[in-house]
């Protein structure tokens, strides 16, 4: 059965909701009758709806496939990285897809991706990206300039993260740069091994020292 990725255009705004399905027919109905009786479960398509009418509304394939998983990973790709501010989307069951205004937040200030977009591609599901990217040459060649590298250079002298704190574990005289060093070398839990040094406990002790030279 052919898989959909599909979007419920508004054209009275440049706002949509994104959707995956594997009968595309029967979702669009269960979309329109909940929409119609006013009980649909995303409220900002729903309150759109209430405002502009059946009429303003547009359902687009966006893409089909015979693969059910990847058209849920193109899903969560096109959530993510197409739609950004514009999206009606708020809550997704399935992806554990976060409000729109969270994730744009999020990109916007490069913190990290929301966790519905750290999902896993199958072998073949690479495969048919791959094969999609084909041809990409939008950074084909490109190369840092001497300029951007310099900015970056000096942007790190002034980190002050470069010169934090650092605590040194010590157990029986050897010395260990950091808790994660000292429970990996020693096969200690870090909880252990920070409570026994901060106590002075079982050959444990600890200082701080000014790391980042």
């Amino acid at each position: 059965m052919t898989s959909v990725v599909y979007q419920i255009k508004c054209n009275k705004n440049p706002k949509s909701y994104i959707g995956v399905s594997y009968n595309f027919g029967k979702r669009k109905r269960e979309h329109l009758n909940k929409l119609t009786r006013n009980i649909h479960h995303n409220k900002p398509l729903q309150n759109a709806f209430n405002k502009y009418g059946k009429d303003a509304f547009e359902f687009v394939v966006l893409h089909e496939c015979d693969d059910y998983a990847y058209a849920k990973e193109l899903e969560k790709q096109m959530l993510y990285s197409f739609y950004g501010d514009d999206l009606l989307n708020t809550t997704n069951q399935n992806g554990g897809f976060m409000p729109a205004n969270k994730a744009a937040l999020l990109r916007k200030t490069n913190k990290g991706r929301p966790e519905w977009v750290k999902f896993k591609h199958s072998d073949e599901s690479r495969l048919k990206i791959s094969k999609s990217l084909v041809g990409n040459t939008r950074t084909k060649g490109h190369k840092q300039s001497a300029e951007s590298n310099e900015k970056r250079r000096i942007a790190s002298k002034g980190n002050p993260t470069r010169f934090a704190p650092k605590t040194v574990y010590v157990l029986n005289g050897v010395h260990y740069y950091g808790s994660i060093e000292a429970s990996q070398k020693t096969n200690i839990p870090r909880t252990t091994l920070m409570k026994h040094a901060k106590l002075n406990k079982n050959g444990w002790s600890c200082f701080t020292i000014t790391g980042g030279k």
